[in-house]
């Protein structure tokens, strides 16, 4: 998940993702978090069906899926972020879309669809990520196998960045450190920290995409009330640029020209609130 931005941060507190046979291996710990918020893959939803979980599950089933799935429909949530009443094709998803399950979900209020699966006929088959919360917590499931390598063909793409990113936010009830304009600088791996001191962080970028991300939009919820900041980059030849920049409303900071991020490269960043 870190492949397309969602933050590294050992400060934690921004959601909870379980996924593979995690939920055996931590099975003392699965009401802590659920009550916390946690979002599910494909596979530790299975397992938490198998060890009869269903005071975190609902009551909830996975099912095998009839057929190729030809497209995705969001739903009007807010869990699903950006991507909230987009209609998506998924014709690239080839790798991933044969392993796709749906899931049977209860009539209770305390379940909400995010996705559906539909054939080519735009027919729905059933849903593919949904939300429960109840007196116990809170979770989100999604259909992928997080822990294999073929999850990236479905996950690098902006809709799912977006609408993990608002899962995590909502499962935790807390913006994260650090989030993307939407569309943008998705296939970036971020490192983040945060100072001692207060209004000041860094920042570590890895670009695994073959272009460079000259114009990125970043949203610091740290940096909110903030007018100017003070960006300071080391840059391939181990040398710092500094330049001062306004702040956005939300926090927001554009990242732009030779403070951008080039294809392949790594960049590091000290941001600290001037004004």
């Amino acid at each position: 998940m870190s492949r397309f931005g969602i933050p590294l941060w050992p400060g934690g507190d921004n959601g909870r993702v379980v996924m593979g046979n995690a939920p055996l291996a931590r099975k003392d710990e699965l009401d802590e978090f659920a009550r916390d918020g946690m979002v599910v893959d494909r596979d530790a939803f299975e397992m938490l069906q198998h060890m009869g979980r269903d005071d975190i599950l609902g009551g909830a089933r996975l099912l095998p899926m009839p057929a190729f799935p030809a497209s995705e429909q969001f739903m009007d949530s807010s869990v699903n972020g950006e991507a909230r009443g987009r209609h998506v094709a998924l014709d690239s998803f080839s790798v991933v879309r044969h392993d796709f399950p749906i899931f049977d979900l209860p009539k209770s209020d305390e379940f909400t669809p995010l996705c559906q699966f539909l054939d080519q006929d735009e027919n729905p088959f059933g849903v593919s990520a949904w939300t429960r919360e109840w007196s116990g917590g809170r979770i989100a499931v999604v259909p992928f196998r997080l822990g294999q390598a073929s999850a990236e063909r479905g996950l690098l793409a902006p809709l799912r960045k977006t609408q993990l990113e608002a899962m995590l936010e909502w499962t935790s009830g807390k913006q994260l450190p650090v989030r993307f304009g939407f569309d943008s600088a998705y296939d970036l791996k971020v490192v983040y920290r945060q100072h001692a001191s207060g209004k000041r962080v860094f920042l570590g970028f890895g670009n695994f995409s073959l272009d460079d991300l000259t114009d990125v939009t970043l949203h610091l919820p740290l940096f909110a009330e903030a007018k100017t900041v003070e960006i300071r980059m080391l840059d391939d030849q181990g040398k710092w640029k500094s330049t001062e920049s306004a702040i956005g409303e939300g926090g927001c900071l554009k990242l732009r020209g030779r403070f951008g991020i080039p294809d392949q490269e790594i960049r590091v960043y000290e941001i600290i609130a001037t004004g």
